[in-house]
């Protein structure tokens, strides 16, 4: 089930992605497709440590307060995106710049948008370290089933700080994001 959660927040995000691609330079559409991709986003790092957990055969399962914590601080960051336009926390400003014909998204993001990050980060992370143990305490046929997982989640560590600094992004105008996260999907 957590495997099939994070499938399906990458499809939430693709899917939104495309609407958010057709809307031009038009900023307004574009924030408001950005806010639905923040719902599959934010639920990612509690998929992915949940998926780490079952599929490392910890026999420590996550905690219910630990498991609240993840899905409350999701919540949160979705309804400060909703409501940005009063706090200014996500993105304190908005705005498409052309780059050779292509809208490019460079906000200036917010306090929360940040502490949302390290928060991600950490806990994707945390599941990043279950699997890596998984991959070094396993028999030879397991193991390399872990460090194939082990490596595909490497793929979002790569693509998201493109996604958050563009001027960083090899391919501009190209949601790597989504593009990587489906890859790792795959592996």
């Amino acid at each position: 089930r957590w495997f099939i959660g994070l499938v399906l927040c990458v499809a939430w995000i693709t899917f939104w992605y495309i609407f958010e691609a057709a809307a031009g330079f038009d900023v307004d559409a574009y924030v408001t497709f950005g806010k639905l991709e923040y719902v599959g986003l934010t639920y990612i790092p509690l998929f992915w440590f949940g998926f780490s957990l079952s599929y490392s055969g910890s026999n420590r399962p996550m905690s219910k307060g630990l498991f609240w914590a993840l899905r409350i601080i999701p919540l949160v960051t979705i309804a400060l995106a909703w409501t940005n336009e009063f706090h200014g926390l996500i993105w304190r400003e908005t705005v498409l710049v052309d780059r050779g014909g292509l809208p490019i998204f460079e906000p200036a993001y917010g306090t929360w948008f940040w502490v949302n990050a390290v928060l991600s980060y950490s806990v994707f992370a945390a599941g990043s370290v279950v699997l890596v143990r998984q991959a070094l305490g396993s028999w030879r046929l397991y193991r390399a089933q872990a460090t194939l997982i082990l490596v595909g989640s490497m793929l979002p560590w790569i693509s998201n700080p493109f996604q958050i600094f563009d001027n960083l992004n090899p391919f501009p105008g190209l949601y790597v994001n989504a593009l990587f996260l489906g890859t790792a999907m795959l592996s």
